[in-house]
């Protein structure tokens, strides 16, 4: 699952995202694959080390955000895709593949990009109409933070926080809350496809908005 043109770092993190095959919904229910995921994670976190920050499982894919000190983020995601598919599968009784293609990383290399890249993973169950507050969304590490409910494994929020000049709680609840809009939400959905994340150039970022105005209800 190693890309050809990886890039290794241990001073970023990446944006990590995976969809199911065909982006249909997973085959167990959201607090099945919920409960699964944090073993999963858990193990990854005692074997290869990574620093999360966070992460969400929505209906067909999976968001995460993370650090890796040992610049492993190739073994750390094929260890948790192979563990996290094979007990997926074992529950649903199912020998296909769960996810339709490798993952996707982009990483994420300035504080201000890491502030939007937060932003954006956890305001995606909100986009997806799967919950009214982000706080409230079950399936989130933002859900544990709030609550103070211990994880099983660290995360690494505070130090996001202070790279990405993230706001504290609990002025980031209403930050998160906040209607970023389609067109900023499509920018940063573009950024985050880049191998680098960046922004799309002046030409880009017109066609961008060109795009979401054609095809807006009339």
């Amino acid at each position: 699952m190693a890309y050809e043109h990886l890039i290794r770092t241990s001073e970023f993190p990446y944006h990590v995202t995976v969809r199911t095959n065909n982006q249909e919904y997973f085959k167990l229910s959201h607090k099945s694959c919920w409960r699964i995921l944090l073993a999963r994670v858990k193990t990854v976190f005692e074997t290869y080390r990574p620093e999360i920050v966070s992460f969400v499982l929505m209906s067909n894919h999976i968001h995460m955000i993370l650090w890796t000190p040992f610049e492993n983020i190739d073994e750390i995601m094929r260890e948790l895709l192979k563990q996290f598919s094979f007990s997926v599968n074992q529950g649903a009784r199912r020998i296909n593949h769960v996810f339709g293609s490798r993952y996707r990383w982009c990483l994420i290399e300035k504080p201000n990009y890491l502030y939007n890249a937060y932003r954006y993973l956890y305001q995606n169950p909100l986009r997806a109409g799967l919950t009214d507050s982000v706080e409230d969304y079950r399936y989130s590490t933002l859900f544990y933070l709030y609550n103070g409910i211990s994880l099983p494994f660290p995360l690494a929020d505070e130090k996001a926080a202070d790279h990405g000049q993230i706001p504290d709680f609990p002025e980031r609840i209403a930050w998160l809350n906040e209607n970023s809009g389609p067109i900023e939400d499509e920018i940063l959905r573009r950024a985050l496809k880049r191998r680098r994340f960046k922004y799309p150039r002046k030409n880009e970022f017109k066609a961008t908005i060109r795009s979401l105005v054609d095809n807006s209800p009339k």
